[in-house]
């Protein structure tokens, strides 16, 4: 593990786990998924929202983003387009150096991923972008919580598990790409690094209150960033 120096400079933070969100932090979800909601939207025969609507509600659970764009539809038949055209649509790729940055920090911190994505789709896209999910020794998906993201009960089941192994919250690092992602680290008082591969810009973060050397370019920047935290 290595030895990295927190925001008190009266004492050290020795950083053992880090937890990844997935769509947009992992691999690159948003461009292609907006196309997808929209021709999904039409085959079910709804409005078909503006790019600017699906961006205002990117990062929600889905059940939570379908009924905020389509509010009072019956989301069981949308879903079942969405179960049914999940393998043929395209375009995730990893986001660039993704693989090097997991194979990097494999066998120094333990890994997981926290992710609104369900447990059907996240192998999927996983495999599509050739994202081992054996790297990660805690995943937590939808499927698995009461509670999504920005609530930081999100957080409780994996919490559970690393108290266990007797890991404080402050030796925990969480890595998102949207607001939501920090709101539910920052109260769940969790360490949170912000990246700006998905819809929010590093302005968005810094206007929300995180620190200028917690954002990041993407996940490359992450190695060495833990090494001075």
């Amino acid at each position: 593990m290595r030895e990295a120096s927190g925001s008190n400079p009266d004492r050290s933070i020795m950083i053992k786990v880090i937890l990844f969100d997935f769509d947009d932090t992992l691999i690159r979800t948003y461009s292609s998924a907006v196309n997808h909601i929209r021709n999904a939207a039409k085959l079910f025969g709804v409005r078909v929202p503006h790019e600017s609507e699906i961006k205002l509600h990117w990062g929600k659970h889905f059940k939570d983003f379908t009924t905020s764009l389509w509010p009072g539809l019956n989301t069981g038949g949308f879903n079942e387009i969405y179960e049914k055209f999940l393998t043929r649509m395209r375009g995730y790729p990893p986001v660039d150096g993704v693989h090097e940055v997991i194979e990097t920090l494999t066998g120094n911190y333990m890994l997981g991923l926290v992710t609104s994505r369900d447990s059907m789709s996240l192998p999927i896209r996983a495999r599509q972008a050739n994202i081992d999910l054996g790297s990660f020794a805690h995943i937590v998906t939808s499927d698995d919580v009461r509670h999504y993201k920005p609530d930081p009960r999100v957080f409780d089941e994996i919490l559970r598990k690393t108290e266990i192994d007797g890991i404080k919250k402050e030796e925990i690092v969480y890595i998102g790409d949207n607001i939501v992602d920090f709101h539910a680290a920052r109260n769940a008082g969790l360490n949170f690094f912000g990246v700006t591969t998905g819809v929010v810009t590093k302005e968005d973060f810094l206007k929300e209150g995180l620190r200028e050397e917690r954002i990041l370019i993407s996940v490359t920047e992450l190695p060495e960033k833990l090494k001075r935290f």
